[in-house]
């Protein structure tokens, strides 16, 4: 009966660490929402810690440019703080997983932007978001976002 009850809870801690900790595909997604859920809450803070220091982006959405590393993007982002509204959201996405610290993601996004005289200018598109695990921390260190025609 003892080796019956430690096997029962030895089952029990396996059962429950599967449904607890998520793997990292989970942890990706998980990632994207709340940067993208923090950026369209313009809480550019919180949004600014999902990034590499090291991070590049072609918008090719709102602008074409090629933003190179952290500080250039977080100067563009935080332009937007002056605007009634921002918003991000992306979907469907496809993520892999390369060498347990690579990731990429492809997905479709919508990017609507109030502007003060109430002008809304949404546009939609493609997006590749590639991740680096450093440190045991997923980070964001490219963003390509591409219109749809």
């Amino acid at each position: 009966m003892k080796h019956f009850r430690c096997f029962a809870i030895i089952i029990l801690v396996a059962a429950f660490s599967c449904d607890t900790f998520a793997g990292d595909k989970e942890d990706i997604e998980s990632i994207l929402k709340k940067a993208h859920d923090a950026f369209s809450k313009k809480e550019y803070q919180t949004y600014f810690t999902y990034l590499a220091d090291d991070l590049e982006i072609f918008t090719g959405v709102s602008t074409p440019l090629l933003h190179i590393g952290k500080s250039h993007w977080t100067d563009f982002i935080n332009g937007f703080g002056s605007l009634p509204s921002v918003t991000y959201n992306q979907q469907q996405n496809s993520v892999r997983i390369y060498n347990e610290n690579t990731a990429v993601v492809n997905g479709y996004f919508v990017f609507t932007v109030v502007e003060k005289d109430g002008t809304v200018t949404t546009q939609s598109g493609r997006n590749s978001t590639t991740l680096v695990k450093q440190s045991g921390k997923w980070l964001i260190v490219n963003y390509h976002f591409s219109p749809m025609f």
